[in-house]
């Protein structure tokens, strides 16, 4: 049963919806299912806005009218155009307002819960301190604090508010309904590492932007009131300016996965994640391209720096070590799955699928010399699209099963067509 705050029932039996009279949490009044109503929405006040730098190796500011940073910015800067600009949002002052109080809609960001504090009695939840992050496609990131809905902080890239000017006004959809603006439109995942107490001494969280763009960032929001941007990578949108090594990243659909593995007797945090998603070779119902121009890939990186480890693709990558599959010509849109076993704490097995309907497994060997040796190869254990135009878009499931001396993995993955999902060409 799902209740409101006030503990009645939120949800009619007959039609599956909200009823009109209830209240979320955190709402002050009726709110129902109505979105613009209630919620982390209502509770945002004097939002503290801060925008990432435009460089890979972090940095960000807080954006504030009537400060020499604002002053210094173009109109440009926020998207505002040179002409037939809306009177509205015309100025920076006036998009910049507008921004201060937009929410947009979390199409496909996952919200992620962070404990910060488990108080006194680890089993109570209400003497804990915990946030929730999330991501919009208004172009940003929303800390919220659970005990109430405030949002502690907003963070936008700085790619992100070169587009201000059409969050704030909203532009219609395109022809047959397709959406045009995507912004922060991705999940994260985070490193909590505790203290002796229980609670978090350091957080880090780290995300793409899925269909808003084609870069991951890594931010230590340890202390909540001053959110760092740690690291920034670039992807191949086109435009130039491609962090060295990441020519085939495309779209960041993938959800980083967090692991370790050792390098030369060295333990390293490490991001494992698929190169994307291409939407020229995918895109357009009922074909597939022979090869994709980017997202055949999946990469490695240092959580902390984000800086290439190790890569694998269809060609040789001349940063960091890499792995060469001539298979590998399809986008890998989805999370890779990491296998550790024999439980050591260290990844010994990742397993990914691919928009050709293809499955691979990456051996690790964490007794190497160095980043070179790490990889003991990558193997195709599937090929199941060559006939179709059957998709991968999700990380691989891996199953354990141990009988006496033997021990086996079963490999599921689910197929699909996101772009089209009422395509009926190809079954399950």
């Amino acid at each position: 049963e799902v209740s409101d705050r006030t503990g009645q029932p939120a949800v009619s039996d007959e039609t599956g919806g909200f009823y009109e009279s209830a209240s979320s949490f955190w709402s002050t009044t009726e709110d129902g299912a109505d979105v613009e109503k209630g919620g982390a929405r209502e509770q945002l006040d004097a939002r503290r806005l801060y925008i990432g730098s435009d460089s890979d190796d972090g940095g960000q500011y807080r954006l504030q009218p009537n400060t020499t940073t604002f002053n210094d910015l173009t109109k440009a800067r926020f998207g505002i155009p040179s002409s037939s600009a809306n009177v509205d949002f015309d100025s920076k002052t006036e998009v910049y307002n507008a921004l201060s109080s937009l929410w947009a809609d979390p199409m496909h960001s996952v919200p992620l819960l962070v404990n910060y504090e488990l108080g006194s009695d680890s089993d109570d939840a209400d003497g804990q301190q915990n946030y929730l992050f999330v991501s919009t496609n208004g172009g940003m990131l929303h800390a919220i604090d659970t005990s109430d809905g405030i949002e502690k902080f907003s963070f936008m890239p700085d790619e992100m508010l070169g587009k201000a000017y059409d969050f704030v006004r909203s532009p219609p959809l395109s022809d047959e309904n397709i959406r045009s603006l995507y912004g922060m439109d991705a999940s994260w995942v985070p490193i909590r590492i505790a203290g002796d107490d229980g609670d978090a001494e350091k957080v880090w969280i780290f995300g793409g932007m899925r269909r808003g763009g084609h870069n991951y960032y890594g931010l230590d929001v340890s202390n909540i009131d001053t959110p760092k941007m740690e690291w920034r990578i670039r992807g191949n949108d086109g435009s130039g300016g491609t962090t060295s090594g990441f020519s085939k990243l495309g779209q960041t659909w993938s959800t980083p996965t967090v692991t370790s593995v050792r390098i030369d007797g060295e333990v390293r945090t490490v991001l494992v994640f698929g190169g994307g998603y291409d939407p020229d070779g995918h895109d357009t119902e009922g074909q597939r391209a022979n090869e994709d121009d980017v997202g055949n890939a999946v990469y490695m990186v240092d959580a902390y720096t984000g800086d290439l480890i190790w890569s694998a693709s269809n060609e040789a990558n001349s940063e960091g070590a890499d792995s060469v599959h001539s298979a590998m010509d399809w986008a890998v849109p989805g999370g890779v799955s990491v296998v550790d076993l024999p439980t050591d704490g260290l990844a010994d097995y990742l397993y990914f699928g691919d928009l050709g309907g293809q499955v691979f497994r990456v051996n690790l060997n964490n007794n190497n010399s160095g980043a070179d040796s790490l990889v003991d190869g990558v193997v195709r254990l599937a090929d199941l699209g060559q006939d179709s135009h059957r998709r991968f878009y999700e990380a691989p499931a891996v199953g354990y099963q141990r009988s006496q001396l033997s021990e086996t993995l079963y490999v599921a993955v689910g197929s699909g067509y996101r772009a089209h999902p009422l395509d009926e060409d190809t079954d399950e």
